[in-house]
């Protein structure tokens, strides 16, 4: 994650030490962030904030204009469809170890 890189010339010694004991310390409290930062590759299953964001900006519209055209209970419904969307697209993240492009790849 952080490699063993040069100490940093603008930091005291004793500063650069205790950066080095933060440094163990998160490697060793999370080993899974450890990897992620290391290799640049996010944990399978998480969802992708740019994909989450498209769902929102697909679904409020159509959220809006079912419920205008509907009336209440047709925006419930679509706003459990759009949650329902959501929750599959989580699931089938965690089932793929590889899914498709993302912003953090």
């Amino acid at each position: 994650m952080f490699n063993d890189r040069p100490h940093d010339p603008r930091l005291s010694e004793s500063e650069n030490r205790r950066l080095g004991e933060l440094e163990k310390q998160l490697r060793a409290s999370d080993p899974e962030l450890e990897e992620a930062l290391r290799t640049g590759r996010r944990k399978p299953g998480n969802l992708d904030p740019v994909q989450a964001a498209l769902v929102g900006i697909i679904a409020t519209p159509v959220i809006l204009i079912a419920s205008f055209l509907g009336g209440p209970v047709i925006g419930v419904v679509a706003v459990a469809v759009a949650l329902a969307v959501l929750f599959a697209r989580v699931l089938l993240t965690k089932r793929s170890s590889s899914s498709g492009p993302s912003a953090y790849r």
